[in-house]
């Protein structure tokens, strides 16, 4: 096994829209004012408010995003450690990472845009990538599930989405608990938003006295996987 550690090359939050009911803001299909950041910014990225204005009671909800390339790594991964760095504003909540199959145009080829924003594609809720962790200070690390290493390895990327787990990634409306902010400040773009992978590296890839490297299981009974160099080449 082999270990590496993946910084995120694309990272994001949008707002979605304001709306007088839960449903209408939990589902909003286009979201507004996508922010992309490649510069160190703190930004409250994950948020869920019900409140009150001259208009009466209204909803609104906001997604962190986050895109890494593992093409290097794909289809060889067996398990990945996530780290996001939290600056601890907010309140105590719990962070829900899902799958996100829109974001960044779905590749990671272009930068988050409105249209971006559903949490019903592909399905409601988004395949979860690991528990949910609380929002604290500091870079957090939390273990992806196999689901995760699954899309990571048949894909060569991950898109992960941070989503406030009681009420939005859990659909329960917040009407019950009075009016509130529930949110999470997260640090982006300065290099601690990375993935650490483990995977098993392909093997030696050349040609050893005429045999072909596919065609060469060990050496000395050492597994090829497990060879990184002979005699320090």
């Amino acid at each position: 096994m082999a270990t590496a550690n993946v910084n995120a090359t694309r990272e994001a939050f949008m707002f979605g829209n304001q709306f007088p009911d839960w449903p209408s803001a939990r589902f909003d299909p286009a979201g507004a004012a996508p922010n992309n950041y490649s510069t160190p910014t703190n930004a409250t990225g994950i948020y869920v408010e019900y409140g009150t204005n001259r208009g009466g009671d209204y909803y609104t909800t906001r997604r962190a995003y986050f895109y890494w390339d593992l093409s290097s790594y794909a289809p060889n991964i067996t398990a990945i450690d996530m780290n996001i760095e939290l600056t601890g504003g907010g309140s105590p909540l719990l962070i829900q990472p899902a799958q996100s199959t829109l974001a960044f145009n779905g590749d990671g080829s272009a930068p988050l845009v409105g249209g971006e924003y559903d949490i019903t594609v592909p399905s409601d809720p988004p395949p979860s990538y690991a528990a949910p962790f609380l929002n604290t200070a500091g870079v957090v690390q939390t273990g992806l599930n196999a689901t995760a290493v699954s899309d990571a390895n048949s894909q060569g990327f991950l898109i992960v989405q941070l989503i406030e787990h009681d009420y939005d990634y859990s659909d329960v409306d917040p009407t019950p608990f009075g009016y509130n902010i529930y949110s999470a400040e997260i640090r982006f773009a300065d290099g601690n938003n990375t993935l650490d992978i483990t995977y098993t590296p392909p093997g030696y890839g050349n040609i050893v006295n005429g045999v072909a490297a596919a065609n060469i299981v060990a050496v000395n009974g050492v597994a090829t996987a497990d060879i990184v160099n002979i005699i320090g080449v």
